[in-house]
């Protein structure tokens, strides 16, 4: 028998679809410890810097 499907803002199907999107990522060639990201973490796709062996990203553009 189908069950009601799960409606609440935090259901678990609609976190699925709400994650958060990497669209690339790039190491500095001359300074491997950083890079640069564009991913969607915060609602729309943003330049991120990267402090890759912590895995620290901090916000570089602001655009909504």
């Amino acid at each position: 028998m189908l069950s009601r499907p799960l409606l609440q803002e935090d259901a678990p199907w609609k976190r699925r679809f709400r994650a958060d999107s990497l669209l690339w990522a790039t190491i500095a060639p001359n300074h491997p410890e950083h890079g640069l990201v564009c991913t969607n973490k915060e609602g729309a796709y943003q330049l991120y810097g990267w402090h890759v062996p912590s895995g620290q990203l901090h916000r570089l553009t602001d655009s909504a």
